[in-house]
């Protein structure tokens, strides 16, 4: 009889310490919730973790085939060209955003750079091509985006716009290199090489060494002081 009293004193304790503890672990777990609460209020918006990692790192990408595109322009420049990264101009309000714009007697030339990673499907004329990459993590994805030809027309139409309304009748060019070298066709308006570029901004192809080339007025125009 006294052994069955202690068991049932030991199974007691053990069932009031099995309560106990669900109770702190439940009270623990309210405490906490209640903590990250606090925090996620005083935390500033702006703060908050961004949602968009990959076009995070995408853009990333692509301000570095910018510079990498820069450099390689740098280096096939002539005493007459003037190089202008990153041109942004407000058009009829429709904004105009140039990767690479190169001004010369010859004319102005855009080149829209793109530094896309993996496979990329699309023809001339679809409005939208395919991007099909592995991850350094394992990682396979497939992502739409812009012709970058046509994106370069429309940015062509728009800056020939703003110098026509700025009385500057000029013929515009626009090129496309791929920083990776992996266009999935092959166009006039894609420049796959060095050789390339320096051949498009010093002889073009729709321009013929035009007379008059307002220099200075264009560099004033897309914000920038002609050099001496």
């Amino acid at each position: 009889m006294q052994a069955y009293s202690i068991l049932s004193i030991i199974i007691m304790i053990m069932f009031v310490v099995i309560v106990v503890g669900a109770f702190a672990a439940v009270i623990y777990g309210i405490i906490q919730a209640l903590k990250r609460d606090s925090e996620e209020l005083r935390r500033p918006r702006g703060k908050r973790i961004r949602p968009f990692a990959f076009e995070t790192e995408q853009r990333r990408a692509g301000a570095r085939g910018e510079r990498a595109a820069a450099m390689l322009v740098s280096e096939i420049l002539r005493p007459e060209d003037h190089l202008l990264r990153n041109v942004q101009l407000v058009v009829d309000e429709h904004p105009v955003e140039c990767d690479l714009v190169v001004v010369n007697p010859k004319g102005v030339f855009i080149i829209e750079v793109k530094n896309l990673q993996g496979t990329l499907v699309g023809e001339e004329e679809d409005e939208e091509w395919v991007q099909q990459n592995l991850t350094a993590g394992g990682r396979f994805y497939v992502k739409t985006f812009r012709n970058p030809i046509k994106q370069m027309k429309r940015q062509v139409h728009w800056l020939a716009t703003y110098l026509r309304k700025h009385a500057v009748n000029i013929w515009v060019e626009g090129y496309v290199f791929f920083v990776q070298m992996n266009s999935p066709i092959h166009s006039a308006d894609i420049l796959e090489t060095q050789q390339d570029i320096d051949n498009a901004i010093h002889s073009g192809t729709g321009v013929s060494g035009q007379l008059g080339v307002p220099v200075g007025t264009i560099l004033k125009l897309l914000g920038m002081e002609e050099e001496d």
